[in-house]
């Protein structure tokens, strides 16, 4: 396998915060990360800043973007609805409390109030 030397293509440029490789050629994203999930899981309502929108927010949660993400994708998948994971928080569209409190149990959390 070549390593790319230099290129203009600003993706490419990216650089892995832990190995200072390029993300191109990087191996630790590849490596299987190992992270501890929290026990339990804080959840609330948010409505501000949304156009009057409801969404259901889990935070206090590790900030790996890859956890976050797979996590999300199980939520949003278990309450059937859209929404978005990044800095340490998920975000499920709409008021799904009640389905989060049995979803997040049986993915080893125990769930309280924000």
């Amino acid at each position: 396998m070549s390593k790319i030397v230099y290129s203009t293509d600003p993706a490419l440029q990216k650089r892995c915060p832990r190995c200072k490789e390029l993300e191109v050629s990087c191996t630790c994203a590849k490596a299987a990360r190992v992270v501890e999930p929290p026990t339990v899981a804080k959840l609330r309502l948010e409505k501000s800043g949304r156009g009057g929108k409801t969404v259901t927010v889990i935070f206090d949660l590790p900030n790996d973007p890859a956890w976050l993400a797979e996590l999300a994708g199980k939520l949003k998948k278990g309450c059937g609805v859209g929404g978005s994971a990044g800095e340490g928080r998920v975000e499920i569209q709409g008021d799904q409390r009640e389905k989060l409190r049995e979803l997040l149990p049986k993915l080893g959390f125990k769930t309280v109030k924000g």
